[in-house]
């Protein structure tokens, strides 16, 4: 989640979540285990704001074609919405819990040590 990236609905940015994860992470957690324990994922969070965005070499076109839409999700959707779908991909390391630099060093080593066997 990029401090940089373009907050939602809600305001909220990347940067403004993790700083109140550090303050209050045990709330956090708690919130997010009983959307995920209910299974419900707030109406509020499904909400999007988009905004057309001229494609590239497109910009002196009438075109209606010339626009692609973007839409900006509340931070805090995302976040459930990632873990509630299993949408991070198993090589992810970072920031994922139960996994650290070294899972992925490991991870490197299994596939280098794979390809080499693979070609004796």
């Amino acid at each position: 989640m990029g401090n940089k990236k373009a907050r939602g609905e809600d305001g909220i940015t990347g940067e403004n979540y993790k700083s109140a994860f550090e303050i209050f992470p045990i709330y956090i957690k708690a919130m997010y285990n009983g959307f995920l324990n209910r299974g419900v994922f707030p109406m509020r969070w499904k909400r999007t704001m988009s905004f057309p965005v001229t494609r590239p070499d497109k910009d002196n076109s009438d075109d209606v074609t010339k626009f692609r839409p973007i839409g900006f999700l509340n931070t805090v959707g995302k976040v459930l919405h990632v873990h509630s779908h299993n949408c991070m991909n198993n090589n992810h390391y970072g920031f994922t819990p139960q996994k650290s630099t070294i899972d992925a060093a490991i991870a490197v080593k299994n596939v280098v040590s794979d390809r080499l066997a693979a070609k004796v």
